[in-house]
Formats: C-alpha cells, sequence, structure tokens
C-alpha cells in the first residue's frame, strides 16, 4: 500500500539536473548530519547557510523538499517560522510543483507548531533528526527514496 502512494520524484539512471532538496540551517553539524541521510536515501542536495542564497534558490529552481533549520541560538522560534514563510511564499510566486517544506527545531511549543502550519510549513521535525524519521516524513509526503534501502 505505501509503495502504491509513493511518487518517485527523480527519474532512476537518470543523470542528476539538479538539486532535489534544499537544506538550510547554520548549524554545521546538523545540517552535514541531514544532508548526510538524505544523500544515503539518493538525493542530491544542496545545502546552504546563508537564507537570502536560500530564498532565490528556492524562488527560481523546484526542489522536491526544503529543510529550513531553526537554531537554539536564535532569539526566538518565530526566526525559522518566518524564513519558512518566506520561502513558502517564494515558491508559490514561482508556481511550478508542489515542495514539501519542512522546519527542523530544537524544540517547539504548541503555539509555534500552529504558527508553522500557518505560514505553510508541510512539517515539523524535531532534533536529534534521525534516518527513520526523515524517512517517514518523506513517505508520509508520498515522497520516494531514489535509493531506498527498505525495498522496492
Amino acid at each position: 500500500m505505501r509503495r502504491a502512494r509513493r511518487r518517485v520524484p527523480v527519474a532512476r539512471g537518470a543523470a542528476p539536473s539538479g538539486p532535489d532538496v534544499l537544506v538550510l540551517g547554520a548549524d554545521d553539524p546538523a545540517r552535514d548530519w541531514l544532508c548526510g541521510l538524505l544523500l544515503g536515501f539518493g538525493f542530491v542536495v544542496l545545502q546552504l547557510s546563508d537564507s537570502a542564497e536560500a530564498l532565490a534558490r528556492s524562488a527560481a529552481s523546484h526542489f522536491v523538499a526544503i529543510f529550513v533549520s531553526a537554531s537554539a541560538e536564535a532569539t526566538d522560534s518565530d526566526s525559522g517560522i518566518d524564513l519558512c514563510r518566506r520561502i513558502r511564499n517564494a515558491t508559490l510566486r514561482r508556481g511550478a510543483g508542489e515542495t514539501v517544506l519542512v522546519l527542523v527545531a530544537d524544540q517547539m511549543q504548541p503555539a509555534d507548531r500552529v504558527r508553522a502550519d500557518l505560514v505553510g510549513c508541510d512539517d515539523v521535525i524535531l532534533k536529534p533528526v534521525t534516518r527513520g524519521s526523515v524517512a517517514r516524513l518523506l513517505d508520509a509526503r508520498g515522497i520516494a527514496l531514489p535509493s531506498d534501502a527498505r525495498g522496492t
């Protein structure tokens, strides 16, 4: 049943035409870990730490998913939520294809989850990010893993 729901974002065996997934975050170890997981799943990953560049890329290119990491050092959780709002607006203006927008956070209050939902976040994932949590999130959103070790 799960396999029947999934769609394949990248043609198998095709040369990558560009990044499939954008990962934005200032926390290098956490960002690198998430990128490593996504690369292991077979995605082409673009990792950025500059929010202005991420906004420009999300407005110009299609990504099947964008992960925005909210740092614990930020003064409030709104900084990550606000960045998600701006990225969602950029992807909507582009208008081509659907992008799953995921906020990656250290912790979330119930009100933060509601605000994230209202600005267009499709999902929230809490740190520490695990292989299983990322695979479940992508599976639930209908994104097939190009190199799914769980079977085809």
